[in-house]
C-alpha cells in the first residue's frame, strides 16, 4: 500500500490545445451563439434536454389570435418601421441645407438678391418669407464684405444680413465705397469661363495644332530614316559597270517634278501665327537668380499662408500643385488654388498630369485666362494616386513621355517654364543628372531639385551634395536646390553652393 501511495499518477492537462495557460479565476467563459437562421434548433432546456425552436414564421402565426396589450407592442416596436442607423456626434440634427431637395432651397439667384432667369421653370423655390422664417437669427454688427466692397454678394444668406437687408428684403448697395472699391485678389474662375470649360466650348486649337505636329515629327524621323537608308541601297551601282538609265531617271525626277510644279496662288495677306514659335528672346523673361523661393506646399501653401510669408520676405511664391484634367473641367476646389493676391509680385502655378495634350491645352488655358509669371510642372509628387496614374515623380522613369510634355507645353507658352523633380524614383538609383541637361534644351528655364527619391518620401535627410553635383551640369542656366531648408542655418549653408540660383524653402 505504502509502494501504491508514493506512486503518484500524472496531473490531468484539462486545457484546449491552443489556450494559454492562464488561471481559471481570470478565464472568461464562452460567448453564447444565438441562432438567428430560420428552421429548428436544438437548445438545451434547464433540465437538460433538448428543446425544439420553431420557425419564427409559424410561431407568428400560431399566436396571430392572442392579442397583446397596446404597451407591449410599442416596447417592442414590431410594428414601428425601421430608420436607417444614423452615424455621427449629433445624431438628432437633422440634414443640412445643402442636402435638402432642391425643391426646399431658395433659388442661388433669389438669395443673391438677383433676378432668376429661369422663373416659373426653376427647380428651386422661389419663397422668400419662408427661406428667412427658417434661416438661423443674423449675427450682430455690420457685414465685413458691405464694408470693405459696399455690396454683399451674399444677399439673403449672409449672416448679417440685416445690417444691409431693407424691409422688402432687398440687398443694399453703398456705391460710394463700391466705386472706390479695387479687388486685390486675381485668377478667379467666372460663371462664363467655368460653363465654357463643361460644355467643351473653350477653343484648344492651337495646343492641339501643336501637340499634332510634335507626334508628327517624331514619328516622321524613323520613317524618313529608314527611307534614306532604301533610297541610298537601291540607287548604289557597281563603279566598274555603268549605272542603268532607269536609276538615273529616278534620281532626276524629283527634281523636275519641283521645277515643273506651277505656283500657288495666293490671295491677300498670309500669316503664319499659329505655327510660329517664339523665340527663347521674345518670351517674357523673370530673373530668378538669389531670389527666396517659397515651395508650392500641398494644403499648406495656400492664399492666406503665402500672404504672411510675403510679409516676412519671400520673393517668389508658387501655387499648390493643381491637376490638369480638374482645372480643364472647371472644378471650383482646382482654380481656388491658381488664385493669386496683388502683393504677390513673382507667382507661378504649379500643374501635374500625365498625358501631353491634358498638360498643353491646360498650359493654353492658365496662360489666356489668368495673371502668371511662370508655370511649374511637378515631377516630384510621390503620392501613390498621383504616381499611378503617370504623372508626378512617375514621369522621370517615362524619358519619352517626359519630353513630349515639356516640348509641348513649353510651345504654347509665352511666359516661363519651370520643372521641380526629385533625384529618381528609386532609391540609390537616381537619374536627374541626366534628364537635367535636356531639360533646358527641351524648353524649361528654371529646374528645381529636390534631393529625394520617390521611394525616399520624406525620409531621412536629402542629399545635397548630389544637389550639388547637378549644379555644375547646369552650366549658368537656373537651377534650384531644395530640402531640409527648416531654418535660417540650413538656408545659409545651402546658399554657399556653387552652382546654385538659388534656394527652394521646404522641407
Amino acid at each position: 500500500m505504502a509502494s501504491e501511495a508514493a506512486v503518484q499518477k500524472p496531473a490531468v492537462d484539462e486545457r484546449r490545445k491552443g489556450e494559454a495557460p492562464i488561471k481559471k479565476e481570470f478565464v472568461r467563459p464562452p460567448r453564447e451563439r444565438h441562432h438567428e437562421t430560420a428552421g429548428d434548433k436544438p437548445t438545451p432546456s434547464a433540465e437538460g434536454e433538448p428543446q425544439t425552436v420553431t420557425n419564427p414564421d409559424e410561431s407568428a402565426t400560431a399566436t396571430a389570435g392572442v392579442k397583446r396589450p397596446a404597451d407591449q407592442v410599442a416596447e417592442s416596436g414590431a410594428d414601428a418601421p425601421k430608420s436607417k442607423r444614423r452615424r455621427g456626434m449629433n445624431k438628432k440634427r437633422g440634414p443640412s441645407y445643402s442636402q435638402k431637395p432642391a425643391a426646399q432651397r431658395l433659388c442661388p439667384l433669389l438669395s443673391r438678391c438677383e433676378l432668376c432667369l429661369y422663373a416659373e421653370e426653376c427647380r428651386f423655390s422661389h419663397d422668400v418669407a419662408a427661406f428667412m422664417a427658417e434661416k438661423p437669427a443674423d449675427l450682430d454688427g455690420e457685414c465685413p464684405v458691405f464694408k470693405e466692397v459696399g455690396k454683399c454678394h451674399f444677399g439673403l444668406s449672409c449672416r448679417f444680413a440685416k445690417s444691409h437687408l431693407s424691409a422688402a428684403h432687398e440687398n443694399k448697395v453703398d456705391m460710394e465705397v463700391l466705386s472706390k472699391y479695387r479687388p486685390t485678389t486675381e485668377n478667379t474662375l467666372s460663371k462664363e469661363l467655368q460653363s465654357t470649360l463643361r460644355h467643351r466650348r473653350y477653343d484648344f486649337t492651337r495646343a492641339d495644332e501643336n501637340v499634332r505636329r510634335l507626334d508628327d515629327r517624331r514619328d516622321a524621323k524613323p520613317v524618313q530614316a529608314a527611307a534614306a537608308l532604301d533610297s541610298t541601297e537601291s540607287l548604289t551601282c557597281n563603279a566598274s559597270e555603268p549605272c542603268p538609265p532607269e536609276i538615273v531617271e529616278s534620281s532626276a525626277a524629283p527634281e523636275t517634278a519641283e521645277a515643273s510644279a506651277p505656283p500657288v496662288k495666293t490671295v491677300g495677306c498670309l500669316t503664319d501665327e499659329d505655327l510660329i514659335k517664339p523665340r527663347p528672346a521674345e518670351k517674357k523673361t523673370v530673373d530668378f537668380s538669389d531670389k527666396l523661393y517659397l515651395a508650392p506646399l500641398t494644403t499648406v501653401g495656400n492664399l492666406p499662408f503665402r500672404r504672411i510669408c510675403k510679409r516676412f520676405g519671400a520673393d517668389i511664391t508658387c501655387g499648390e500643385m493643381a491637376l490638369a484634367t480638374q482645372l480643364l473641367q472647371g472644378q471650383t476646389s482646382e482654380w481656388a488654388l491658381v488664385k493669386r493676391h496683388e502683393c504677390e509680385d513673382i507667382f507661378g502655378v504649379q500643374i501635374a498630369g500625365a498625358f501631353p495634350d491634358t498638360m498643353t491645352r491646360c498650359a493654353q488655358l492658365l496662360q489666356e485666362t489668368c495673371q502668371l509669371d511662370f508655370i511649374d510642372i511637378n515631377v516630384g509628387c510621390p503620392i501613390d494616386l498621383i504616381f499611378k496614374k503617370g504623372a508626378g515623380c512617375a514621369l522621370m522613369s517615362r524619358t519619352r513621355r517626359f519630353q513630349s510634355i515639356v516640348t509641348s507645353v513649353a510651345s504654347v507658352m509665352d511666359i516661363p517654364l519651370s520643372v521641380k523633380m526629385r533625384t529618381g524614383v528609386y532609391d540609390r538609383n537616381w537619374n536627374a543628372h541626366e534628364l537635367l541637361p535636356k531639360l533646358y534644351d527641351w524648353g524649361a528655364s528654371l529646374v528645381t531639385l529636390h534631393g529625394r527619391s520617390r521611394e525616399q518620401r520624406y525620409t531621412r535627410q536629402a542629399d545635397w551634395d548630389y544637389i550639388g553635383r547637378c549644379a555644375t551640369m547646369a552650366d549658368g542656366r537656373y537651377f534650384y536646390g531644395n530640402g531640409d531648408i527648416l531654418s535660417y542655418e540650413d538656408f545659409e549653408a545651402s546658399r554657399e553652393m556653387t552652382g546654385l540660383s538659388g534656394v527652394m524653402l521646404a522641407r
